[in-house]
């Protein structure tokens, strides 16, 4: 999304001056050409071929532009900024600690990122190629490649939600982009074979948010759904191994519902986060406001258990056992406090905890090995100087602060518990801009992600900072994983990177095109071996 947004906005800005250059040469241009016209009239010269030099060299000298003709410089426009924007690059710490596991393939960290499952002896994978086919792999974890596959889509998928099976299939919900569309559900066994293909229109969607696979190995399908004219409703679809329907339903009322956050367990059934700007139906509003969020439950037969409203916003949920943690904000103009809510399966609340400082919650939270809840809050030092450092609250079963981790240099996007008891930092910040005009205040260009690893006493093991791919938009492909390793993209993949750059595509393809046949020839060896273990 930065990517595209920012090309975007660089290319309109370079259109909208070169329309401005443009329309004022064409201007000039006609005024030139009535002027001659005139002239032309006046002297009634008949046309006739020239025959001198002198009427050749007269015709090709260049007419004088008018004075009032204003000439755009490009050049001139684009300026280099010389913005402080506080950047210290941050000191390793112990990174030789690191075990860190060279995965070796192509990759567009856009989409692969959030798509990483968990499967015994193993990982998989999807990912969208240079070459832009998207491809899943599964993994051991030595990082070795058991198998890729190509993924049977064509469209440009705008999100993806891979969730794993208990015989290590896996279910694969695409959702492209408006001009791709349709939406398809996939399954696969573990071998990478297409076992089907759904279409996610004959489930009802108008658009899917999120998928779930139950301890029954039912999947279920949560998103929205236009019943009527200017109306939207949540609806909730349970579907078999084979893709076939079991039940469904609908929530909602007579305007607007939105689907936000989705969470799952086997007692409490579905938690949802959402939005809602109806007054009737399943998530009426309370009060004058005209738009509210909720909170609400839904058991396995897909019926509505309870419902918690809020003028506030609530900013996330998770579940620890039957205890669900919801992190709440309350937004005015010039304040914005932030508050924890621990309640019990029928969403009564038990604890609260409210911040004494005004901030924001950040993205990254988590539950430990323990239980205890991990989450990042970024203070607010006023109204005109904006938000300070991050600090990391970790709190008991009984919203107890138990510790604070005080000036975390950047705002965490993920935290990785790890087995030992510890968690994984992995924060991504922009470092520099690049040239721009005067009125546009900053562009990001390039990246790095740093990670920080904690023990069990909270204490900082190790941080390390990568920018494998300096003053490039193109983030580095990095995923911790809770044993505490880390996968990321090998040397050798790199530079191949970097060396295509500067030769043709069709050496790429024919490159990519060896390493998949490569691969496909090697799995059947590797997956025999890995269906011995499993």
């Amino acid at each position: 999304m930065r990517k595209t947004y920012v090309g975007y906005m660089v290319c309109m800005l370079i259109m909208c001056m070169l329309l401005t250059a443009c329309t004022y040469e064409d201007a000039a241009h006609a005024k030139r050409k009535e002027k001659g016209n005139i002239e032309k009239a006046d002297t009634n010269k008949a046309d006739t071929e020239l025959d001198t030099v002198e009427e050749i060299e007269k015709i090709e000298e260049p007419e004088p532009v008018d004075e009032d003709v204003t000439t755009v410089n490009l050049n001139e426009l684009m300026v280099n900024v010389d913005l402080d924007t506080g950047y210290e690059k941050l000191e390793d710490i112990n990174s030789d600690k690191i075990e860190e596991v060279a995965i070796d393939f192509i990759t567009d960290t856009s989409i692969s990122d959030k798509n990483v499952t968990s499967i015994s002896h193993g990982l998989m994978t999807i990912t969208k190629d240079d070459d832009d086919i998207y491809r899943m792999r599964r993994f051991d974890e030595s990082g070795h490649i058991l198998w890729v596959k190509p993924l049977d889509v064509t469209s440009i998928i705008q999100r993806l939600y891979m969730r794993t099976m208990k015989d290590n299939g896996c279910i694969v919900a695409i959702v492209s982009s408006p001009s791709g569309r349709p939406d398809f559900l996939l399954s696969y066994d573990k071998n990478g074979k297409l076992l089907w293909k759904k279409d996610i229109y004959d489930y009802g969607f108008e658009e899917l948010n999120d998928m779930v696979v139950t301890e029954s190995q039912d999947i279920l399908l949560m998103g929205t759904t236009n019943v009527k004219a200017a109306s939207r409703d949540i609806k909730i679809v349970s579907v078999n191994k084979d893709g076939h329907i079991v039940r469904e339903a609908t929530f909602g009322g007579s305007d607007f519902e939105s689907l936000y956050e989705v969470r799952y367990h086997p007692q409490l059934g579905i938690v949802l986060l959402g939005h809602t700007q109806s007054h009737d139906g399943d998530f009426p509003i309370k009060g004058d406001d005209t738009s509210q969020h909720f909170l609400a439950c839904i058991n396995k037969k897909l019926q509505l258990q309870w419902v918690r409203m809020t003028p506030n916003g609530y900013d996330g949920v998770l579940l620890s056992g039957t205890t669900i943690y919801v992190m709440e904000s309350a937004i005015s103009f010039q304040t914005r406090k932030t508050s924890i809510l621990a309640l019990d399966s029928e969403g009564a609340k038990i604890q609260e905890y409210k911040s004494t400082t005004e901030g924001l919650w950040a993205p990254g939270m988590t539950l430990l090995a323990n239980g205890y809840l991990i989450v990042g809050h970024r203070e607010r030092l006023g109204y005109e100087q904006g938000y300070g450092l991050c600090h990391l609250k970790i709190f008991n079963e009984e919203l107890e602060l138990m510790a604070t981790i005080e000036d975390v240099s950047i705002s965490p996007r993920e935290i990785i518990a790890t087995d030992d008891g510890g968690f994984i930092l992995k924060m991504v910040r922009p470092i520099k801009t690049i040239p721009q005009p005067a009125y546009i205040s900053m562009i990001w260009y390039d990246h790095e992600t740093v990670l920080e690893k904690y023990d069990a006493s909270y204490k900082l093991e190790w941080r390390k900072t990568y920018d494998l791919y300096p003053d490039s938009l193109q983030i580095e492909w990095i995923k911790p994983l809770s044993n505490g390793k880390v996968l990321m993209e090998s040397d050798k993949m790199k530079a191949f990177k970097e060396l295509k750059k500067s030769v043709n595509p069709s050496f790429y393809k024919s490159y990519s095109d060896d390493r998949l046949d490569y691969h496909l020839e090697i799995c059947d060896e590797r997956s025999d071996e890995v269906e011995k273990k499993e």
